[in-house]
């Protein structure tokens, strides 16, 4: 145990503190430990030790393997619905959601796709899918295309937390 302590030592005054983990099993035991390696430096100031719970290790080696997922901000959702409900028009094989423009040649206007979202919004709220919009007519039929397509969009990237409020 000894030689092990000798080697925390000797990186740490060769400030290589960069080359060992430490894992310790509580938050207390960390911040002590901590204390005691950085009394090894003549300095008392070490860069990037790193001394751990065996808790939180865990939870750095997973965040490695498997990255956060990022929450969707509204600002990113009302972009989306903007994208998908006003596609580029060079693009040919999109749908043009025409029961929520006011003419076809003009884009859904800004206050729709606010309403969209909201729409969108209580649905996820009630544990709904695009799926269950009964398609009884153009514009829950365009809905539910624009729910659908918005889904795909998140994929496994985003989080769009049921019974989270975009507004």
């Amino acid at each position: 145990m000894q030689d092990i302590e000798n080697t925390l030592k000797t990186h740490i005054q060769n400030d290589q503190a960069h080359t060992f983990v430490v894992i310790v099993p509580t938050d207390s035991a960390r911040l002590h430990r901590q204390r005691e390696l950085v009394g090894y430096h003549p300095n008392r100031a070490v860069a990037d030790l790193r001394v751990y719970t065996l808790g939180s290790f865990i939870q750095r080696l997973y965040d490695q393997v498997h990255p956060a997922k990022s929450y969707i901000s509204q600002g990113i959702q009302n972009l989306w619905l903007h994208e998908i409900a006003n596609p580029q028009s060079d693009n040919t094989d999109v749908h043009l959601y025409n029961t929520f423009r006011p003419n076809p040649n003009i884009s859904v206007p800004d206050s729709t796709l606010s309403l969209i979202a909201d729409k969108i919004n209580h649905l996820k709220e009630r544990g709904e899918t695009a799926e269950n919009i009964i398609a009884d007519n153009p514009t829950k039929i365009d809905l539910a295309r624009i729910y659908s397509d918005y889904e795909a969009k998140l994929t496994n990237d985003w989080i769009d937390e049921h019974g989270k409020h975009l507004y």
